[in-house]
């Protein structure tokens, strides 16, 4: 569908719901009510108990605010991008959402999203946020999102594997290069028992979409690009692309620095037990894996290095915003509760988590004083964003790309050519 389609779609949804329905399914109270009802979807379970901080932040707010009546929903990660588009065409969105920084575009395109530009302009908020993190919730010169949390990816290691090989830590001032890393991998990669199998392995990844993630700063890196400036043309299989997707490709393939169960690897959570487990001695990921990764007590020590870089410096920047219906019939509401959630003084909600305020003043605030989060920290200069109007379905076609690699063996310059072909043809619809 086209985006003019969906567009048109979804707009005339939402004005047929106006005429048959007295009152919105997103939480909307009468306009009599003394009180106005503000629903949330948040995903991770940041909402599961009463001890959680959003949940805590929730019972501050309607304190101070009497007149609103907050309500949280936590909602599966997996799957909400598509519960966001259905809902909306059918009018039962929750007021407030909580997504993926990569989204607000895409969503913003279906027309789904409020611009809040008005609002953060009023609420002197534009300038509390980190201009970079903005450049991922904006759609023709509009803004859709409020960046919450923020993220850079890093190369988390086993500190104790390294030591046990004799090799020297990862710099904190000169980040590997490809080949350096490479070298690295294979030292980590070893049979430790004498039985001809591997049981060690120099690095991890996931698969699928996952691997299309992780293989995106090394894009980046290598000076190539998913879209041209223009956004006319998928340049990924540039001669740049290419060689980024056959190295990154070839750790598995041909250098076997990777185990082969990485096939498997779907979600973090297996990346991350591979790693608990000693299977594997580095992986990339971002700062949210640290409380998960001290949580589980491992027995060894771990550390965090820069990513590696080749012809520039690259990292993967995320993190999450929250945005507003466009169905909404609360919005200012709305935006009030999206406005208290990021403010100074709670920014302690996000910390709590364990994650990165996306607020200009958050590296200097009292809650960074952790070693490793310093780390994640001072990759944010070389943070790129791969938000665009097709940014969902460029991850799942570069992510079937690198399962034709891993699983069939298939060549990966073919393999790329064919992705960046249906990669095409979905922008080419998305501009009609």
């Amino acid at each position: 569908m086209s985006k003019r389609n969906i567009v048109v779609c979804v707009l005339t949804c939402m004005m047929l719901l106006l005429f048959i329905s007295p009152m919105s399914a997103a939480g909307q109270e009468e306009e009599t009510s003394s009180v106005t009802t503000v629903t949330m979807w948040v995903y991770d379970e940041m909402a599961a108990g009463d001890e959680l901080a959003l949940v805590k932040a929730q019972q501050e707010f309607m304190e101070l605010n009497p007149d609103i009546d907050v309500r949280i929903e936590n909602t599966p990660h997996r799957g909400l991008m598509e519960k966001i588009i259905t809902s909306s065409m059918s009018g039962v969105a929750a007021d407030v959402i909580h997504v993926a920084t990569t989204w607000p575009v895409e969503l913003a395109a279906m027309g789904i999203l409020e611009p809040v530009d008005g609002y953060l302009k009023q609420s002197g908020k534009i300038d509390e946020i980190n201009t970079s993190a903005f450049k991922s919730s904006s759609y023709e010169g509009n803004i859709y999102a409020v960046p919450w949390m923020s993220d850079a990816t890093a190369l988390i290691y086993n500190k104790t594997m390294f030591e046990e090989a004799g090799l020297p830590l990862p710099s904190l001032e000169k980040p590997y290069n490809w080949d350096s890393f490479l070298k690295v991998a294979k030292a980590l990669t070893k049979d430790l028992d004498g039985d001809g199998r591997i049981d060690q392995y120099g690095f991890g990844i996931r698969s699928g979409r996952g691997a299309s993630y992780g293989w995106f700063p090394f894009l980046i890196a290598n000076g190539g690009q998913i879209i041209s400036d223009d956004g006319k043309k998928i340049v990924v299989n540039s001669p740049e692309g290419q060689e980024a997707f056959k190295w990154f490709a070839e750790l598995f393939t041909v250098h076997k620095v990777v185990p082969p169960g990485a096939v498997g690897y779907d979600r973090w959570d297996d990346v991350r037990n591979a790693f608990l487990g000693k299977r594997i001695a580095m992986y990339i990921a971002g700062d949210w894996e640290l409380d998960p990764l001290r949580s589980a007590e491992p027995d060894f020590e771990f550390a965090v290095a820069p990513h590696p870089m080749q012809k520039r410096r690259a990292v993967s920047m995320g993190g999450s915003s929250l945005v507003i219906s466009a169905g909404s019939r609360v919005k200012d509401a709305a935006y009030k509760w999206i406005d208290f959630l990021t403010d100074r003084e709670r920014m302690w909600v996000v910390f709590d988590y364990g994650r990165f305020s996306s607020r200009v003043d958050a590296a200097d605030s009292e809650f960074v004083n952790d070693p490793l989060l310093k780390v994640f920290l001072r990759e944010f200069p070389y943070g790129i964003n791969h938000a665009s109007v097709i940014g969902d379905h460029s991850r799942t076609e570069l992510g079937i790309a690198f399962e034709e690699v891993f699983v069939n063996n298939r060549d990966p310059l073919a393999a790329l050519d064919d992705a960046a072909v249906r990669m095409q043809a979905q922008l080419d619809e998305v501009r009609r």
